[in-house]
């Protein structure tokens, strides 16, 4: 197979993970489809409803039937993982094939050919399921593996799990809510068609970095004790759904997406027409975003001292109350900028533990799970996990579009110099959606967490090397 040849080799090629494979592989390289995820994520609804003009229930089922298909994709796609024996692993093969897919697509979805009503609507249904329901689902999946399959040592996943959100979140913040926000979007927002050169720009960068991150990544824990082909797809099933702790991270990781998708999708909605204006929303939506990714910053330099002295599960669950707080200030103080800010960073401090350490409880979830099922269930559980993450990202953009059509949202009509203000109830309903929501969440999650405390049931060995499974 062309995937064998030297070319293709890791650079990483020590037995332990160095700082270099750190660094390359886990902080700066994922941080380029983040960014251009993230960009697609939180714009390509703006494009649509402020550009395109669209509304309705095109828009609000649209994303929803992306992931049921993308669903399907990802279970078809777990099995393919499964079944993938390579020297480059099981994972990294598909993590390059994802990337020149990914890009191709993003650029797709903001290229409208000139065609009639019908068949603009059927462009824009294939490209953004291209995207979306495979190529994006291809390259998560696949990054997402990297971590428990780097490694058997807990300690180790830990510290990539942050080496990977710290890149993510501060250099796809600098990309995004900087460089995008507030150097191009003031322009895009007068001229439609810069979009597409703009979208490509950061296409080719996705492709540059995830070929970095394909080459600085290397896979050891993928088979040493257990190998997840032993068992059948169906066995999978059934030894992670018998798995409490399992199913508590698929509820936990449920309302975690829709929470945080909502509130990025509405960000910039509630910048332009609630607490801001048309004309002002992008100040506003990067000095928020700006404000709320600063915490996450110091908190790369706290998570470790932290899970030294305290569980993962107990930082979690004081972090939700924090994140609880924060979004309850910004809710019932919504037109305050100083206030918003303030409640803001709170907020985000909250959000450290979770943001930092959700892929290390996900290793820790399919641990349990292979020492208890006596076999490893990575494909299915990677499956059920993106599953869930795909549906519920697909109903927080649905329940966006829905409260759009239900209030009444007028798009901007680039013609006029000062926009009219939405409607008093479409106001609020950006409020809600900006902090209200994530306030309740948030505070559910806190109670959930209280039940996940799979620190103290994983097995001995686990702590220093590797699960082996009862005999």
């Amino acid at each position: 197979m062309l995937i064998e040849k030297p070319f293709f080799d890791s650079r990483a090629k020590d037995d332990k993970i160095t700082k270099r494979e750190k660094i390359f592989g886990y902080f700066i390289s994922p941080a380029g489809m983040a960014a251009l995820n993230g960009i697609l994520g939180g714009y390509v609804n703006i494009f649509y409803t402020d550009t395109l003009k669209l509304s309705g229930l095109f828009l609000i089922l649209l994303p929803i039937i992306s992931k049921i298909i993308s669903s399907i994709f990802t279970v078809f796609f777990g099995r393919i993982i499964d079944k993938t024996k390579s020297k480059q692993g099981k994972a990294r093969p598909w993590l390059l094939l994802s990337a020149p897919l990914c890009a191709i697509s993003a650029v797709f979805c903001f290229f409208i050919p000139q065609l009639n009503e019908a068949g603009q609507l059927a462009w824009i249904f294939i490209t953004y399921n291209l995207y979306f329901s495979f190529a994006y689902t291809m390259y998560s999946m696949s990054h997402s593996l990297l971590v428990p399959l780097s490694t058997s040592d807990v300690k180790e996943r830990n510290s990539l799990s942050v080496w990977a959100m710290i890149g993510q979140t501060l250099l796809m913040g600098t990309m995004t809510a900087i460089v995008f926000t507030i150097f191009l979007y003031p322009y895009i927002k007068k001229r439609d068609s810069l979009w597409l050169p703009v979208i490509s720009g950061f296409a080719a960068l996705a492709l540059i970095l995830t070929f970095v991150e394909y080459y600085w990544t290397l896979e050891r824990n993928g088979g040493k004790s257990q190998n997840s082909s032993t068992l059948s797809f169906q066995a999978q099933l059934k030894a992670l759904f018998t798995d409490k702790f399992f199913v508590l991270l698929l509820v936990i990781t449920a309302l975690s997406t829709f929470a945080s998708q909502v509130k990025n999708l509405s960000l910039m909605y509630y910048c332009s027409w609630d607490i801001g204006t048309y004309e002002t929303g992008e100040k506003y939506y990067a000095l928020i975003q700006v404000v709320g990714n600063l915490p996450l910053g110091w908190g790369s330099f706290l998570i470790f001292p932290l899970m030294k002295k305290m569980s993962k599960q107990k930082m979690t669950i004081f972090g939700l109350f924090l994140a609880f707080i924060g979004d309850a200030i910004c809710f019932f103080f919504p037109r305050n900028l100083g206030v918003v800010i303030a409640g803001q960073l709170v907020a985000s401090v909250g959000l450290i533990p979770l943001t930092f350490i959700m892929t290390s409880f996900l290793a820790d979830a399919l641990d349990h799970v292979a020492y208890h099922g006596n076999g490893r269930s990575d494909g299915a559980g990677m499956s059920s996990y993106h599953i869930v993450i795909n549906i519920f990202v697909g109903l927080a953009q649905g329940f966006l579009n829905l409260m759009l059509s239900l209030f009444n949202y007028h798009s901007p009509d680039t013609t006029l110099t000062t926009q009219a203000p939405q409607s008093e109830e479409m106001q609020k309903a950006f409020t809600f959606m900006f902090s209200g929501l994530g306030m309740i969440i948030y505070l559910a999650l806190g109670v959930i967490f209280c039940f996940f405390n799979i620190e103290k049931h994983m097995p001995p060995k686990e702590n220093k090397k590797e699960a082996n499974p009862p005999a």
